[in-house]
């Protein structure tokens, strides 16, 4: 994909820390190998490509030595904080901490990966404080110059650019595939009065618009396959019951977040294979976590029993989920859902997911410089401009426990509970919007 991968002296370093080597143990998709049987690869070989695509970014933009080093330097680390299961671990901490630590705003998985990157000791040997400050302004934004940061958290960075083209050769598909060489070819560097931005010069257009192409047909057949989301939405329950009702010490341990370097030890200490391996563990049989990673681990998944576009909700119970219902609402659907279907409320999962994506969403940022003046990327593509209209559809999915009957009395039986469950999630939310009992 990227050929030899060449890292300095003091990057073999930082890879050789234990922190570093953790991510080999995260797998990059969760549990799309479920689907995609090729998707084992981890948050490893992302961050060492990331480093890659980021060092050849201020090549061509014609960043000094230092700022090179300090980009690649950034690029490595901006994992380094993942827990298991990659994404789903930021939403497990999201869930079951309220707000986010006092100490910063930014969210919870963030705040856990600028803590190591600061203070973890291995890291501390090869990185000084001070450049551990300047990685940190990078990934955070606060950064002297912008163009630093958009190479690494920007609307077209060297992220992206990495986990499209791995995510789409490690699935099998073409989905992912764009001209990563034309793309790099039309960097350019713009300055004003007060900062130095990254822009593609107007013959980028064309690769860009293949990026941005290849980025949305991951979320719709990938990121967004109805398998990944009740798998995602199976470890996120397991999880939050593993560590609300089950009680489970290494749980607490790991994802309820204090500020101490006890904290940062326990959660270090979790991976995707220690989830797992705890999971089958005759320690916590019976307890939920336990029966839904033996659901995961032996395929026997939840099935998506019903399924809608929000906007296709009855006009008041579409204003009143716009405008926000309190968090008890979904686990009370999710309690009529189960009496509908006859099972257990743990089992049910209410999950709303988009099945499009916006392009302007953030591609709107890249500019395209002509020499003379900058202009949105938005602007300049007529592909996007005729289909960004049509790619923002949300949707609501009801997953639960369902046998794999095809015959006809099931189907029937299906219609008849798919319109039950509509007309009590409707119910429900105009319900709790208006404040009832």
């Amino acid at each position: 994909m990227h050929g030899f991968i060449e890292l300095a002296k003091e990057e073999w370093d930082l890879v050789d820390t234990p922190v570093f080597q953790r991510l080999r143990g995260i797998r990059q998709l969760a549990l799309a190998s479920l689907v995609y049987p090729g998707a084992t690869h981890t948050r490893f070989e992302h961050s060492l490509g990331v480093a890659h695509v980021a060092g050849r970014m201020a090549r061509k933009l014609g960043l000094d030595t230092d700022a090179q080093k300090l980009v690649r330097h950034a690029a490595l680390l901006h994992d380094v904080g993942h827990g298991p299961f990659s994404h789903i671990s930021e939403e497990v901490l999201e869930v079951l901490n309220t707000g986010t630590p006092s100490e910063s705003s930014l969210p919870i998985h963030e705040v856990i990966g600028h803590r190591i990157i600061s203070s973890d000791q291995q890291i501390g040997r090869h990185v000084s404080p001070a450049d551990a400050e300047q990685i940190l302004a990078v990934l955070n934004g606060s950064a002297d110059t912008t163009i630093l940061t958009q190479i690494i958290t920007g609307p077209a960075d060297a992220d992206k650019q990495d986990y499209l083209l791995r995510d789409s050769a490690a699935c099998g598909v073409e989905y992912g595939a764009y001209d990563i060489d034309r793309l790099h070819n039309t960097l350019c560097a713009i300055n004003d009065d007060y900062d130095t931005y990254m822009a593609f010069t107007r013959g980028g257009i064309e690769a860009l618009e293949q990026f941005v192409l290849a980025k949305y047909y991951m979320n719709s057949q990938v990121y967004s396959h109805r398998v990944r989301r009740i798998t995602d939405a199976m470890i996120l329950r397991a999880l939050q019951l593993g560590t609300e009702v089950d009680q489970i010490a290494f749980l607490r341990d790991a994802f309820l977040y204090s500020n101490d370097d006890d904290y940062l030890r326990h959660y270090l200490s979790c991976d995707d294979m220690r989830i797992v391996s705890e999971a089958r563990s005759p320690s916590w049989s019976g307890t939920w976590f336990a029966r839904l990673f033996a659901r995961l681990t032996e395929r026997r998944l939840l099935k998506e029993v019903f399924t809608i576009p929000v906007n296709d909700l009855s006009p008041d119970s579409l204003r009143a989920w716009v405008e926000g219902v309190e968090p008890g609402t979904k686990k009370r659907i999710e309690e009529k859902v189960a009496d509908i279907l006859g099972c257990e409320a743990e089992c049910v999962i209410l999950h709303e997911y988009a099945v499009g994506w916006s392009p302007r969403s953030s591609e709107s940022d890249i500019q395209i410089h002509d020499g003379n003046a900058g202009s949105p990327f938005s602007e300049s593509s007529t592909i996007f401009n005729t289909v960004e209209g049509a790619l923002q559809e949300r949707w609501l999915a009801v997953y639960a426990p369902r046998d794999n009957d095809e015959s006809a009395a099931a189907r029937r039986l299906a219609a008849s509970q798919h319109d039950r469950i509509k007309s009590e999630i409707e119910t429900e939310i105009r319900r709790r919007a208006g404040g009832g009992p």
